[in-house]
């Protein structure tokens, strides 16, 4: 555990420069930052692009994109009288309008 106290009771090496020295130097800390996101970036696409020539994926199998298929909803409510059917989903059918859906409910 760190003694708070003892780290505390000194002041902070920083807590003495002025408003303008710390602005100064959150600039140049920005800067350094920018640079560093740069460099890593870089470097990731660098090695991004090495696995895409390994494994044959272009630019357009990225843009592309992984579609996703689902699986259509069950119907939840049947009209008896048109064989009609509803999943539960979405805005309700013409046929529900003013009735209680309960009573289409499909068992």
């Amino acid at each position: 555990m760190v003694d708070n106290q003892a780290f505390n009771s000194q002041p902070h090496p920083m807590s003495e420069a002025s408003l303008d020295e710390l602005e100064a130097q959150q600039a140049a800390l920005s800067r350094l930052i920018d640079q560093k996101k740069k460099e890593e970036r870089n470097k990731v696409i660098a090695e991004m692009l090495q696995q895409m020539e390994r494994y044959g994926i272009t630019a357009s199998d990225l843009a592309s994109g992984v579609k996703r298929v689902r699986a259509p909803a069950p119907a939840k409510y049947r009209n008896q009288a048109t064989g009609e059917t509803w999943t539960g989903r979405g805005r309700a059918p013409n046929w529900l309008e003013g009735l209680n859906k309960e009573d289409f409910l499909i068992v």
